[in-house]
Parts: structure tokens; sequence; C-alpha cells
């Protein structure tokens, strides 16, 4: 005997897709059957705070309802109807939204309708589910509920729906979601208490089917013994950098004899600057290395070459200087930033382009005046 063909429509009351269907059940009263679940289950949008709009495919809807005592009552109860042949073979399955109450049993009515079997093993049921939900359009609405009358009225079922008494728990509609509770369990498990039941005297003992999930003991292999690691060995403690430890540049040991007067010099020993890739060799001081009438060119003059500094950015500077004492204390703070970068090991990228953009920004602060050296 093949299996018999049902259609579980799923709607809204309050919702334009669930006032279309109502009028299509009335022009065929008796291959419809409304199941009023708004009557029967609490909607659970306010006390789990489920989303209007999340149906049996979010884990919270479904363990929501699964969580009610009456939800497996009203499943088998359904279930019931179908075996003592009291319905038509559309189930009109309703409630507020469609959404919560109406999607999940529907899901779950499904299921266990498809996994009875007659005395010979075969199929009772071949349940397939049509969602109203996602329709809004006449013409969409009326296609949905064509395919599922054709579905109901098919003499021939040419494609079964997945199902049958041999599929594992964890397989089943809803285990994963009911799984996070003890009430939700306890209804899963009475849920498919129930269609073991009406499969007993047609399939024996039952053994693939099972629903003992909560007591089966798993068997596996011990675990291995726990080897107690070692504590963590902490990292060592950064170097303290003392004060002391820093010379600044002004107090270092001079490389070129500076004099008095008028910023004359005189060579002493060559500077030996380990800074890598320095422009220009050895330090050789310059006649324009001299700012205004203070005896700091020399200084500035080792300071820049060390920091490898071109001499375009060097005269530059020094021009600076001599534009009276605006100039010069302009200059002074310019090198007073980068003694300080040095001091605290910080890094200047382009040194040339950080003393030049310095200057620029002097000179339209104190207006142009004199000519900057080239």
């Amino acid at each position: 005997m093949a299996a018999l063909p049902i259609s579980i429509v799923v709607s809204g009351k309050n919702e334009p897709h669930g006032k279309y269907l109502s009028s299509r059940t009335d022009l065929d009263a008796e291959l419809w059957t409304h199941i009023p679940l708004y009557n029967w289950l609490k909607d659970p949008i306010k006390e789990e705070q489920v989303k209007w709009h999340q149906d049996c495919t979010h884990d919270l809807t479904v363990t929501s309802l699964y969580s009610q005592a009456a939800f497996p009552t009203t499943c088998c109860y359904i279930c019931d109807l179908v075996e003592t042949k009291q319905v038509g073979q559309c189930l009109d399955m309703e409630c507020i939204s469609g959404y919560h109450r109406a999607s999940t049993t529907g899901a779950t009515v499904a299921e266990m309708l498809n996994a009875l079997v007659d005395e010979g093993g075969n199929r009772k049921y071949n349940v397939q589910v049509f969602s109203l939900l996602d329709y809004t359009k006449p013409r969409s609405l009326a296609n949905q509920v064509d395919q599922a009358i054709v579905w109901a009225t098919q003499t021939d079922c040419k494609y079964l729906m997945p199902g049958g008494p041999a599929i594992e728990s964890k397989d089943r509609f809803g285990f994963k979601a009911c799984m996070q509770r003890e009430a939700s369990r306890a209804s899963f498990a009475d849920i498919w208490e129930y269609v073991d039941d009406l499969n007993a005297p047609y399939f024996g003992t039952l053994q693939a089917v099972t629903h003992e999930f909560a007591q089966q003991e798993v068997h596996k292999p011990p675990d291995p013994p726990l080897v107690p690691h070692p504590p963590p060995v902490p990292p060592p403690p950064p170097p303290v950098r003392r004060a002391q430890d820093v010379v600044p540049p002004w107090k270092r040991a001079k490389t070129v004899a500076t004099s008095t007067g008028g910023g004359s010099t005189s060579a002493g020993s060559s500077s030996n600057f380990d800074r890598g890739n320095i422009p220009h060799g050895d330090f050789e001081p310059q006649t324009w290395m001299a700012v205004g009438d203070v005896d700091l060119g020399l200084t500035w003059a080792e300071e820049l070459h060390a920091q490898g500094v071109d001499y375009s950015a060097q005269k530059a500077l020094f021009a600076l200087s001599q534009e009276g004492p605006f100039g010069r204390a302009a200059a002074c703070g310019i090198m007073t930033k980068i003694f300080k970068k040095e001091t605290n090991n910080g890094l200047i990228y382009n040194p040339s382009a950080y003393i030049h953009t310095c200057v620029m920004k002097a000179w339209n602060k104190i207006g142009w005046g004199t000519e900057i050296f080239h």
C-alpha cells in the first residue's frame, strides 16, 4: 500500500496569508482541516523573548515551544486525528503569526507522521510542509496553496519525503535545540516514545530508534592520564634605564675644538660617529656653521652630521638662526626637538626633510627676509 500524501500548510491568523488561506479552505471543506494552535499553545514571544519573525529554523523558537508541557500532547493529538482519519489530507496549521507555534508544530508533526510504518514495515504517510510565511502577493499565495493541494491529492507518490523509524534521535527535527533544557528534552522523549509505541506492533523491538538518549552510555576509550605541566617561567624583567645612564648630546666629548672669537675654529681630532650611512663622511666644519653671536655652531653641526642631515637642510637651519633673536630662538627650538628625540632613543625617519619642514614653518611665522643658502 502506497504512503498516504498529506500537506501541512503553515499560516498566521492575523496575517494576509492566513486570511487568504481561510477563504480557500471554505471552498473545499472536505479536503481541509483547521488546526487552531492559538487555542492550544502559548506564544513564547513575550516570556522567551522570541522575535516575531523567528520560525522553527531558530533554536530558541524550538526550545521554547518544546518546553511547554502542552506541546507533546498537542502533537500527539494531531497524529491521533490523522491515524483515526478524522481530518482531511490538507492540515491548516495556524497560529497568530504563523512563525512560532504553527511552524514548529507543523515540522514536528510532519516528522512524526513520516516515521510511522504499517504491518509490512512500509511508510504509512508521505507528509510535506508548505509554508506561506514568506508570501504576500495573492498570486504567489494561490500558487503555493495549489501546490499543497496537488501534493495531497496525488494518486502515485513518486517522491517520498525523508523519514522512517530507523532514523537516529540526533537526526530528528529539533534534537539539538531540545537538548538545551530539561523540559524540552522531556518533551522530545515523550513525542518519540509515542511514535515508537505506534510502530511497536509492526516493527518489533525498535532497537534502532530507541530514544532513551539521556540514559544511553556512550562507550569510548578512557582518557589518557593527565601529566602535570611545569609551572610557567615568567619572562625576564625589562632592563631599567636609569637617568644617569643617559648622556645628553651637549655633555658628550667634543671632537672638534672650539675657539671663542667670532666663530673661528681649529680642527682637533677627527669625529668618529658610528651612525651607519653618513652621506658626507667625516665631519668637517664650515664657515657658515654659526648661530648668530652664540658659540653653538660646531655643537649643532656635529649633531646634524651625526643624524645624517644633508648640507642643504643644515644651511637652511643655520640661516634661520642668524635671522635675529626670533630666528635664533626658532632654530634653537628645532635643535632642542632633535636633541630630545635622540636622548629618548627616538628615531627621525628623514631628518633632512624634518628640518626643512620645521624651518619653513618658522619662516612663515617670523616673515621671509633673509636669503637661505643653497
